[in-house]
């Protein structure tokens, strides 16, 4: 939270960007949650006018590292272009105000934005929403990138190389921030890599994470604000359209494309209509389908493994585990305890961690299930000239195992067993003979188990 010195300073800041010398705020709350900027409401009074602002900086880990020049003119870039956006009021990058760079904008209000796991959160209004959904990406898209603010502040790309941009980056983010091994989408990433899309068709701003969790609705089948621009650039609008198309956004209703048009509508020629009328280009099928592979499975994966907090030397699972059940017994219970409500409260703790030690175990069992499998791949792949200091690894792994069945001694086998298993993949993806593409089936049968069981499935709300 900003102390009275730095709020000090933001209501000078916003009477200067305002011109108003009386203008004095009166409120300020934090909006908790998102991943790379902080977020304040701002109430001001200047005499008898309120102004409802918005102020958004840089937390001290953010996970998007974008500068706020940046994001301020994105919304400079499409405040004319007929979407509801914030109007952007002020950019201040003098650090020396609160200590990081900030930008103030205008607070639409009235408008709610929805969960992607919520069934339903349109409550009938999929159809007006999916409408202007898709119209006001297209209108985005459709913009003058090179003549636009935001051409100011990012690199233009060549029109072949919209694509090798985008994977590159996520791919640096991956191998940057990701705490174990990731073969399935290494694999997809040398796919991408041999099978790109067709060069863009145009240029356009590209909002870089729109969804319906970033537009605000007034419960009325309106949409009233597109919001978080902070990944703004400029690129292939497939890119756009691919990460709106994902079947996480489709709020569990998979016949809806982003849980908002019909995918039958989409199919014959109500998306093609909508989003192509007004951006100007056409939607490339493949094209868009590459470029979703290349969002969905980049962004999520160093999204998810960024939030950890990017450690690297990460604790063992059982260790995550046990310190919680340590500290429910030994902190929340005998406090618990203490309350009139203390006997429900203590029995839901102490079932708690109960639940957490069984998941070690289940944890464990699997872990070591998989182990086994791997090595028994490793050990028994024909043609494979294995090293006899891989062996005696293998053999030491075993009786270790055998003799430790702990989350902290599992895992780094795990990780090990795994990128042997990539550096295997990418030696035999080029070889075109029976054995190499027997044993490539037989690898992915077990990458796709592994996957499989680690599946999470959100249910209904």
């Amino acid at each position: 939270m900003l102390n009275d010195a730095q709020l000090t300073a933001v209501g000078k800041h916003i009477a200067l960007a305002l011109d108003t010398p009386d203008a004095a705020i009166t409120d300020i709350r934090r909006f908790h949650g998102g991943a790379s900027r902080e977020t304040y409401a701002i109430d001001v009074a200047a005499g008898d006018i309120r102004h409802a602002l918005i102020l958004r900086c840089d937390p001290g880990d953010s996970l998007i590292d974008t500068p706020r020049a940046l994001e301020f003119a994105a919304y400079k870039s499409v405040e004319d272009c007929g979407i509801p956006v914030p109007r952007a009021v002020s950019l201040c990058e003098d650090t020396a105000l609160i200590g990081t760079p900030f930008f103030i904008m205008q607070r639409i209000e009235g408008g709610e934005a929805v969960s992607p796991f919520v069934a339903n959160a349109y409550a009938g209004h999929h159809e007006e929403i999916g409408r202007q959904f898709f119209a006001f990406l297209g209108k985005i898209n459709g913009i003058d990138a090179r003549s636009s603010p935001l051409a100011q502040q990012v690199d233009i790309p060549d029109a072949r190389s919209c694509w090798s941009r985008e994977l590159d980056y996520w791919s640096a983010q991956i191998e940057k921030n990701g705490l174990q091994p990731e073969p399935i989408l290494m694999a997809a990433i040398r796919w991408l890599r041999s099978n790109p899309p067709p060069p863009a068709q145009r240029l356009a701003i590209i909002h870089g994470d729109y969804r319906n969790g970033n537009v605000l609705h007034d419960g009325s089948g309106n949409i009233v604000a597109v919001l978080d621009w902070e990944m703004a650039h400029i690129g292939d609008p497939l890119e756009d359209l691919a990460w709106a198309l994902d079947p996480l956004w489709n709020l569990q209703d998979p016949s809806r494309a982003a849980g908002l048009i019909e995918r039958l509508c989409q199919r014959n020629g109500h998306l093609d209509f909508v989003w192509p009328r007004q951006c100007g280009r056409h939607q490339h099928r493949s094209g868009a389908r590459i470029f979703g592979m290349v969002s969905k499975n980049d962004r999520k994966s160093c999204s998810c493994d960024a939030a950890c907090g990017n450690i690297r030397m990460k604790p063992g699972i059982d260790q995550l585990l046990m310190a919680l059940a340590t500290t429910l017994a030994a902190r929340i219970l005998p406090q618990l305890e203490t309350q009139s409500y203390a006997t429900g409260d203590a029995r839901i703790a102490a079932l708690l961690s109960v639940l957490l030690a069984q998941e070690a175990d289940r944890a464990a069992d699997t872990l070591a299930r998989e182990n086994r499998e791997m090595r028994m791949l490793f050990l028994t792949a024909s043609r494979l000239d294995l090293i006899p200091a891989l062996r005696v690894r293998l053999a030491h792994d075993a009786a270790t195992e055998e003799a430790d069945l702990k989350l902290s001694t599992l895992s780094p086998a795990h990780d090990r067993y795994t990128e042997t298993l990539m550096a295997l993949q990418i030696a035999i993806e080029t070889l075109e003979d029976d054995w190499a593409r027997a044993l490539n089936r037989e690898i992915w049968q077990l990458l796709v188990a592994s996957a499989e069981r680690r599946m999470l499935v959100m249910p209904a709300m």
